[in-house]
């Protein structure tokens, strides 16, 4: 909202829809959103849709895209993409004819706490963000979301074509850890030289690296 966008929100929880209304309002005039009573009514005149629940509940959400007729561009923020693309060719559609362009996305921050009450409107400036192309992306979706994220979130948009390995580079407090992950999930963190690998079954190498 804050550079220049119309934002409206959804949340299944009306105590979350009260407090996000209450701090829209309380907002500086140039950056308030708006909450709505439902996913139809928030994606109505929406050029862009960002679908920000966990896995679960996202077959439900495109559901209710689809039934709303809704034509526009379509985006995620989930970590794994193999099933959300098979979502989003199996459900927004109406009637065996595709609605909604998609574009699946990763953005890659985040704090130890949820809710709305943690929401950080600086959370994802600077961060890397995600954007997939797929066989079935459109390039001209793709180009749209990545601008719209950089430019109005300030964010560094990475490409993920297939296979191709992602790169990229976490740097703070003076430090920096490169990441390389495949589509198949194995991924590399290297930091001063050293190098550790881990995979789905693998915890997160934390002090160890």
């Amino acid at each position: 909202a804050a550079a220049g966008h119309h934002a409206l929100g959804f949340d299944t929880n009306p105590t979350t829809r009260a407090t996000a209304r209450t701090a829209a309002a309380k907002a500086p005039e140039n950056a308030r959103w708006q909450v709505t009573a439902s996913i139809p009514d928030a994606a109505a005149n929406a050029d862009i849709v960002v679908v920000a629940v966990p896995l679960p509940a996202v077959s439900g959400v495109f559901d209710a895209l689809a039934a709303s007729g809704f034509s526009g561009l379509v985006t995620d923020v989930t970590s794994v993409k193999g099933a959300i693309v098979d979502l989003a060719a199996n459900r927004l559609h109406t009637v065996g004819q595709a609605l909604a362009g998609f574009v699946p996305g990763h953005p890659m921050a985040g704090r130890e706490s949820s809710g709305f009450p943690a929401s950080d409107a600086a959370l994802f400036k600077g961060c890397a963000w995600v954007l997939c192309l797929e066989e079935q992306t459109s390039l001209g979706d793709w180009v749209r979301l990545a601008a719209l994220l950089s430019e109005g979130l300030g964010v560094r948009v990475t490409k993920r074509v297939g296979s191709e390995t992602v790169r990229i580079r976490i740097e703070a407090l003076r430090d920096a850890v490169d990441v390389q992950a495949n589509a198949k999930g194995a991924v590399r963190l290297t930091r001063g030289g050293k190098a550790v690998d881990i995979n789905a079954a693998s915890t997160w190498p934390g002090a160890g690296l």
